[in-house]
Formats: C-alpha cells, structure tokens, sequence
C-alpha cells in the first residue's frame, strides 16, 4: 500500500471529527487486536461498488457470518474510506430487533477492512414481490396480511433510527432482508447519514450517468453520485439531487414508495430509459 494517502476529516455518526488515512487506520486496528483471524472458508456471495460480501463462518462460536470487505482500490479514496467506516459503526450502534446487526469491525489479511454482520436465511422482500408477480406457487404463503406485517416491522426499525437522528436514504424491497422463520431486518445502510452531519460530496466513484440505458435494471439499484438513492424509489428531493433538504421525511416517503410496491408488486416508477427519469423530475 502507498504511503502517501492523503488524510481526511470525516464525521462519523456522533459528530466527531477525527483526520484519517487508511494506512494509519489499519495500523492502528491491528496495533488495537482488531484483526478477522476468527473467518474462514471465505466465500464471494455478491459484489458491489463499495467492496465484495463473503459469506464465511466464525472459527470460535461456529456459525456462519457475512462479511463486507472494500474494494483495495477505496484504500486511497479517504471520503470513500471513511464512509465505508461510517455504514459499520452506524449500523453497529442501532440496536433493534429489526435492524441487521454488526458484529464487528476489523483487518482481514493485514491490509483488508471489513465489517461482519449476521447471516440471514431468506430473501430480499424484493425478490418475493416479483415472485407473487410471476405468480410463482411457493411465494403464495406471504399473503397480504404477511407483507403488511414485514412492512410494518420496517417502520418500527426506521423509527427507532429516526430517533436516534439517522436516515437511511435507501429504503426499498430489496433492502429488506425477510428470514426463513420470520425475521425481517432492514439491511444496507451505505448511504445512512446522521442529520447532524455537514452535507457529503458526491461519490468520486459514482458513474456518469444516473441511469444506464444498456442495464434497465439499474433503476432499481443504489446511485451514490450527487442524486444518492434508488431511480424506481427515490423521493423527490432525492431526484433532484437537492441534498440540503433530505431529512426524515425522505424516509417516509421511501416508506410509501416500499408500501406502494407491496400493494401494487410494481416499483413506483417505470424507468426503461434516461426519458423517464426526465419526465419523472
């Protein structure tokens, strides 16, 4: 790794401000034992643009954890180090029933950053909408009574957030984990802010164009340029890439955006091409 990374002032979720880099955040965490000697059997179960998620089980209490590791290359994007830092110690700090849990934050391989999380046995409400949609026979069991009662357990764990004065910015079916026995966690807090927190720059890492003609389904996937959310979901504020304004309220509406889904088995809005976005604003 290179010596010379430029060091960052970055707000973590309390509002302090600390200068970092990654080099001396790594040698701290290993100088402090926080290192992922405990995961093994590492294996890739998805990939995005902040880093890779492993599934891989923990040698000492024998179970099976999910482990987000960034992308080396983020190791010399300090505001993209510090916001992958960020997402864990938020998520880390809301403790409830229907929020995922993070259970810790460390160095894998000497040079690696990762946080663990636990592993969910289920589906992403989003893949059991489209299944209803299809009218696939397995998914019949999640009646409306059920989905309204998932919907319901998100709202408790958006409240609860709300209270302790964060926003999650991204709230959508396929950010709700649903387990096999009845859990339902509300996942991936990557764009999460405390309100308190000065207004963040766009991703340096963010792609050009907010929606990719060649891949229509990225509508339905996280933007994280100067517009931060979701096109099929995301709030008006959001849309028009009005940071300033984005408070708690933008979550009620992605909580209306998720409900619509729910009733519909639709995304609120139809986006095939850069047309649609534009008649959308």
């Amino acid at each position: 790794m290179s010596n010379g990374s430029e060091s960052v002032e970055y707000e973590v979720y309390d509002g302090e401000k600390i200068d970092i880099n990654a080099e001396d955040v790594i040698r701290e965490f290993v100088k402090k034992g926080l290192i992922g000697d405990r995961y093994c059997d590492l294996k890739k179960i998805a990939e995005g643009g902040m880093g890779e998620v492993m599934l891989g089980k923990d040698v000492g209490l024998l179970r099976k954890t999910v482990l987000k590791i960034i992308h080396p290359r983020l190791l010399k994007n300090s505001d993209q180090f510090a916001r992958f830092i960020t997402e864990a110690r938020i998520t880390g700090q809301l403790e409830h029933p229907n929020i995922v849990p993070v259970h810790d934050l460390g160095i894998l391989d000497g040079e690696l950053l990762y946080f663990s999380m636990k592993y969910i046995e289920g589906k992403e409400l989003g893949q059991i909408l489209e299944s209803l949609r299809l009218g696939d026979p397995k998914s019949q069991r999640f009646s409306i009574f059920s989905l309204l009662t998932i919907f319901r357990k998100i709202c408790d764990a958006v409240a609860y957030a709300h209270s302790k004065g964060i926003i999650h910015r991204d709230i959508k079916p396929d950010n709700i984990m649903v387990g096999n026995y009845g859990e339902v966690l509300l996942v991936d807090w990557g764009l999460a802010r405390h309100v308190d927190e000065p207004l963040e720059k766009a991703s340096p890492t963010a792609t050009k164009d907010f929606f990719d003609e060649d891949n229509p389904g990225s509508a339905t996937r996280t933007r994280d340029g100067i517009i931060k959310g979701t096109p099929a979901f995301m709030s008006p504020e959001q849309a028009l890439g009005e940071v300033e304004i984005v408070n708690a309220s933008t979550d009620i509406f992605l909580l209306g955006a998720t409900l619509y889904a729910i009733a519909t088995l639709e995304a609120p809005y139809a986006v095939s091409s850069k047309d649609d976005i534009y008649k959308i604003l």
